[in-house]
């Protein structure tokens, strides 16, 4: 299943595991027995592709899936369903989300595309990283490639909005309307992550209009977690944000020989040394996945959402780095790096010397101390236009 960000792969790969787990505890509860009810197993690419590479690919798929669940109340449970799907070659479902969240990953899906017959595989990804990594058979095949579509403007887009405000109709009407108003927006409104921003922002105040304003006021009610009742939680946002950027800059390393993007799903922090009102703002936005190491004391995380790490990661670039720093940065991702398709422009358009910025990366792409003279009057327009998407 293809889509771009904030198309919902995510939402769709966990619903879709949760129903099929709703659909086999009804089976269950009406008498059937296990082996003749499809049973749903859930990882991430990332999960899947840190598994020891010695380890045969039923057993890196199962003990992928059962780590990260909760403590079930006993050991022997763990063991007893490790067991099951270990021999188990009944009706399985296996929803393996996020392809395009990590690096390595292709030979561990190919092994998977071996498993029974009877396992069911959904996989889900940014079309960038989707290589074929499944044999898709023809048309009529049971194995097909599905793209995730945007929402239709006002068909789609409207009822949500509506929903999201049940309680409030005069909000629901009033974003509505300002959406009306400004054409601009309502493309962008057809993207389910986006429209979702807007109704977080949208309720009571003017919506922006750049792409990095509606993501900064997200982060910063994301940081503040009003929706859990923190209201007598005082976290200072600024400090929260330095930490997340330094953060997203690591997931964001480049991999050390081709330079390109390698993002990554899971990243280790050291330990917070901010006040606990910080720390508890830190969890709402990259989520920690377990107990500090108890060696080095460092926390696995998983930003909430992927977009919003590149996000992070272009303010790091924009507001960390000089215009010469961020171009030699920034020069390794411009060609054959999709992982930054999103990242590159917005650190372009946010960056305080934006123009010298974007002349130096012409001068470094073009080899030459002068910018050619059918781009000398282009790098104002091109700002402008950058600055419009992102």
């Amino acid at each position: 299943m293809l889509g771009n960000p904030g198309s919902g792969k995510t939402w769709l790969a966990r619903r879709t595991a949760r129903l099929c787990a709703e659909n086999a505890l009804n089976a269950l509860a009406a008498g059937a027995l296990p082996e003749e009810v499809e049973l749903p197993l859930y990882i991430t690419c990332a999960r899947l592709s840190a598994a020891p590479s010695g380890e045969g690919i039923r057993r890196a798929v199962i003990t992928s899936a059962l780590g990260q669940l909760p403590d079930l109340g006993s050991s022997r449970v763990i063991d007893a369903l490790r067991v099951l799907f270990e021999e188990r070659n009944a009706p399985t479902l296996l929803v393996t989300d996020s392809l395009d969240e990590t690096h390595g990953a292709d030979d561990r899906i190919r092994q998977a595309d071996t498993l029974s017959p009877a396992w069911r595989i959904v996989l889900t990804s940014r079309p960038a990283s989707w290589n074929g990594q499944f044999a898709i058979g023809d048309e009529g095949s049971s194995r097909l490639v599905g793209v995730l579509q945007p929402l239709r403007y006002p068909d789609d887009v409207e009822p949500f909005i509506a929903c999201w405000f049940s309680g409030r109709p005069a909000w629901a009407a009033d974003l509505a309307a300002r959406l009306r108003d400004r054409p601009a927006l309502q493309e962008a409104a057809t993207v389910p992550l986006i429209l979702a921003f807007y109704c977080i922002v949208g309720g009571d105040e003017p919506l922006p209009g750049r792409r990095a304003d509606l993501y900064a006021r997200v982060i910063k009610r994301m940081l503040a977690g009003r929706w859990r009742g923190g209201g007598d939680r005082d976290p200072d946002p600024d400090a929260c944000l330095e930490t997340l950027r330094d953060w997203a800059s690591s997931a964001a390393a480049r991999h050390p020989v081709s330079g390109v993007g390698a993002w990554a799903d899971e990243f280790p922090t050291p330990r917070v040394r901010q006040n606990p009102d910080d720390r508890e703002a830190l969890n709402h936005v990259a989520v920690p996945l377990g107990p500090p190491d108890a060696d080095a004391g460092m926390t696995r995380r998983r930003f909430v959402h992927r977009s919003l790490c590149e996000h992070l990661a272009a303010e790091y670039i924009a507001l960390r780095m000089s215009a010469e720093e961020a171009a030699a940065e920034l020069l390794n991702h411009l060609w054959y790096d999709p992982d930054w398709e999103y990242a590159a422009p917005a650190a372009i358009a946010m960056h305080p010397r934006n123009d010298e910025l974007l002349r130096d990366l012409i001068r470094r792409a073009a080899g030459s101390e002068e910018i050619p003279g059918d781009l000398a009057a282009g790098p104002r327009s091109a700002i402008e236009a950058t600055d419009r998407r992102s």
